[in-house]
């Protein structure tokens, strides 16, 4: 593997029109979501923690908005334009292969680091580098006004973690999220086509909220998806929902299971029909 190449192809998607459109769709989905939290903190005369986007990422619409906004970004998958015809001949099919989920892994952790870039940039008017819940989160607590602005604050999560805390574990799960659905897609186009792949990505982007319809099937911890939500996510009390040593080992065997059959795809795969398809 060239690591200039995948270098090369890293640039070329992070420095492109689909990121830039997916950038903007999620900047005004935040700015109307913490539009009203804003208002509210500036009417208090308060700043709080920077740390917000664990409680947006439990709305339902904006969870889909993220996850549909990634589908978009990852839209030049399987990478058999012409132009690659090239590289493939200069690395052979195996490495060329590795080096398309290694981008895809890269791609994952890039699209994590910048919505939580993002999400930091819509409230820093109004937050504060701090690790400790201050006394806006703490007043959501008492008055239960969290959904009124917007928002759906997870009490359980502020208890169990810092603010850091909470970051961390929503980046790490945010970028096995993101490299499951490039994955997904990638290895979905090259054994059946891009259309194939866009149904089958948006059919387990929308997953959770058909899951959510049975609450007595218990069936949401299987759901990949859902596991972006810290609602989600166990706690004291709640047994029933899986706990991060679960969602990250679950994530990584799917993501692995994906890599495995794209690789073998990739040496059976038929470069000229692809091309006609894509």
């Amino acid at each position: 593997m060239r690591p200039g190449f995948i270098l090369e192809r890293l640039r070329r998607s992070v420095f492109s029109i689909r990121m830039l459109l997916v950038l903007i769709i999620w900047f005004f989905m935040m700015d109307l979501y913490l539009s009203g939290y804003r208002e509210y903190v500036m009417s208090l005369g308060e700043k709080d923690t920077i740390v917000i986007l664990p409680f947006l990422q439990n709305g339902f619409y904006f969870t889909k908005t993220i996850l549909l906004g990634s589908i978009c970004f990852f839209s030049d998958i399987p990478f058999m334009q012409r132009d690659e015809m090239y590289c493939l001949a200069r690395l052979g099919r195996k490495k060329w292969g590795y080096s398309n989920l290694i981008v895809i892994a890269c791609s994952g952790v890039i699209l994590s680091l910048l919505l939580f870039l993002l999400s930091i940039l819509q409230v820093l008017p109004v937050g504060r580098l701090q690790n400790d819940w201050g006394s806006v989160f703490h007043s959501f607590a008492v008055w239960k006004n969290d959904l009124a602005l917007g928002l759906e604050i997870n009490y359980a999560a502020m208890y169990a973690y810092t603010p850091f805390q909470l970051a961390v574990r929503v980046l790490i799960v945010d970028a096995l999220a993101f490299t499951f659905l490039g994955m997904l897609l990638y290895t979905v186009s090259l054994c059946f086509s891009r259309m194939a792949a866009y149904a089958a990505a948006v059919i387990v982007v929308f997953l959770p909220s058909i899951i959510a319809k049975f609450p007595q099937y218990s069936l949401l911890s299987y759901s990949p998806f859902s596991w972006i939500e810290p609602a989600n996510w166990r706690y004291e009390g709640n047994l029933d929902c899986p706990d991060m040593v679960y969602i990250c080992i679950r994530f990584l065997l799917l993501i692995f299971l994906l890599a495995v059959v794209a690789q073998g795809r990739i040496k059976k795969v038929d470069w000229k029909e692809k091309e006609n398809q894509h």
